[in-house]
């Protein structure tokens, strides 16, 4: 395991989030590759993808809720020093994402159409969902639990074999979506059917590994049978980051289904723009996305080992890059920003759609990246209620109602413009609340 708790602050920081940054490259390519290929076989596909990714999106962040309480806590009992209480989290992280598992598959088979309807789909788009989501709702399993085994190993500091994994998964899914979607040799084609198919394999793989690195390399893993009393215990102490970060993730892609679903209102065209637009978003931030994830494991070994200072140092430091790059993405995508589009659509009324996002949003890039990390820190800590309220917040107080005024005023133009000031709002929340709780503050949190 590799100690954060000592070297340079801003060196160490840099050195555990380059790799996240490939990782997270890798893990993002999964939906542009899909998109990507699904796309070849007509924007109603595409359109369908675009339904598809929020509801996807919940249950992924479900498990990167999981993820955070067990690189949260994990890292902070390697931070104390403490091996047997690393090996019990650790099992113990795994089994209850197990139990997770088994809850969100009877949710997503019972209410498929439901949900999917409510969204905006229609006779056309809902038979292709539902190819897609009953391949990807088989192969949960092979979602969630990688994912919180990741977050283990990235608790650890070694956060090159955590972004190894990813990266391995990602090129066996590129590989593997033109064999599935189109057919070659044996393989027939499945269409929008074979992505499902070929990221289900692609993460199998992930499981694995993890699970052998934990076992071989860490040895954080242990079969001994502990009480019912010790295992709930140790599922609260997770659950207590989990639940909030959970909740904080889900309801972004759920707010994003809700908006997704008034976008539709302006055609299929336009969701396919819609979606596209906000898969570039996420690999413009990926760097941001790395740094915080490397903020995590950061913080919450120098907060098991008391070091308040350079959790202080990393904070500071991690805001700083977040406003630099954000205004170096924004000033990137006003130029290209139709350009890139173009690589997902021809359709002229796309490309216009997807231009216009990208000369309104990035503006609010900066104080996006300030979330993640004010974000990311407080879980660390094990302090997760303020990111959950401001998430809360964001979602029902400032986006869902800012984007209905929005749409009724300037319609998918002022969608736009009400997502960009939500993020600045937020951004500056977050940003007050580190610096009262954490920055100002010499006593560490609970």
């Amino acid at each position: 395991m590799k100690k954060l708790t000592e070297g340079s602050v801003a060196k160490t920081l840099i050195k555990i989030s380059l790799p996240m940054m490939g990782g997270l490259f890798s893990i993002l390519s999964f939906n542009l590759v899909d998109n990507y290929f699904v796309g070849k076989l007509g924007h109603t596909e595409l359109a369908a993808m675009s339904l598809i990714f929020p509801i996807v999106m919940i249950f992924i962040t479900i498990a990167l809720g999981l993820a955070v309480g067990a690189t949260s806590v994990i890292s902070r009992a390697i931070g104390e020093g403490n091996q047997d209480k690393v090996r019990r989290l650790t099992t113990d992280s795994l089994t209850l994402s197990f139990l997770i598992v088994c809850v969100a598959l009877i949710i997503g088979y019972s209410s498929l159409d439901t949900v999917f309807i409510f969204m905006g789909a229609d006779d056309k788009l809902l038979p292709l969902i539902r190819e897609y989501m009953e391949i990807w709702y088989a192969g949960m399993l092979f979602v969630i639990i990688p994912m919180v085994g990741n977050g283990a190993i990235r608790a650890t500091g070694d956060t090159h074999i955590a972004a190894a994994i990813m990266i391995i998964a990602a090129i066996t899914n590129a590989i593997l979506d033109p064999m599935f979607i189109f057919g070659i040799g044996f393989i027939p084609a499945f269409g929008i059917r074979g992505a499902a198919i070929a990221t289900t394999i692609s993460k199998a793989i992930t499981l694995i590994a993890s699970v052998i690195v934990l076992h071989r390399k860490y040895h954080m893993l242990t079969i001994q049978f502990s009480t019912l009393k010790k295992t709930i215990e140790s599922w609260k102490r997770i659950a207590h980051i989990a639940f909030p970060a959970a909740l904080t993730n889900v309801l972004t892609p759920l707010s994003m289904g809700v908006i997704t679903s008034i976008v539709a209102r302006y055609g299929h065209e336009a969701v396919a723009a819609f979606g596209v637009s906000g898969r570039i978003q996420s690999f413009s931030l990926i760097l941001l996305m790395g740094v915080s994830m490397g903020l995590a494991p950061f913080v919450g070994q120098n907060t098991g080992a008391h070091k308040e200072e350079r959790v202080k140092q990393a904070i500071t430091f991690s805001f700083l890059f977040a406003v630099l790059w954000g205004v170096v993405v924004a000033g990137i995508l006003f130029f290209y920003g139709r350009f890139f589009t173009s690589l997902f659509s021809s359709n002229p009324l796309v490309l216009k759609i997807g231009e216009l996002y990208f000369l309104i949003l990035p503006i609010s890039y900066g104080m996006e990246g300030i979330r993640m990390m004010s974000s990311s820190a407080f879980n660390a800590r094990g302090y997760p209620l303020i990111p959950t309220t401001l998430t809360i917040v964001k979602m029902f107080g400032l986006y869902i109602p800012l984007v209905l005024l929005g749409s009724h005023l300037m319609q998918v133009r002022g969608i736009f413009f009400a997502l960009t000031t939500t993020n600045i709002i937020i951004g500056i929340a977050s940003y007050y609340f580190v610096r009262s709780k954490i920055l100002s503050n010499q006593k560490r949190l609970p």
